[in-house]
């Protein structure tokens, strides 16, 4: 269930936590046949910051839209009775 989750993309950013936090999608089954694709330390680094600022300006903006969608009165209007 928790790899579910963290495999679906997120609204706001487009994607998956396993993408924000280790800057691929992991897949659940592993292939048959294995070819490693590892980068080097720095390069590896340069991703996840690449990728981290994006979502974090990704959330930025889905918080701005979310503060001017908003009401900018009061919701209800409640009347005294007696």
């Amino acid at each position: 269930m928790e790899f579910a989750h963290n495999t679906h993309p997120h609204s706001a950013t487009g994607k998956s936590p396993f993408e924000v936090w280790y800057g691929y999608q992991p897949t659940f089954i592993p292939p048959l046949q294995f070819a490693s694709k590892n980068q080097s330390v720095e390069d590896r680094l340069k991703t996840l910051d690449t990728l981290h600022d994006e979502v974090a300006a990704s959330l930025r903006g889905a918080a701005e839209v979310m503060k001017q969608s908003r009401p900018t009165g009061p919701l209800y209007c409640f009347k005294e009775t007696t």
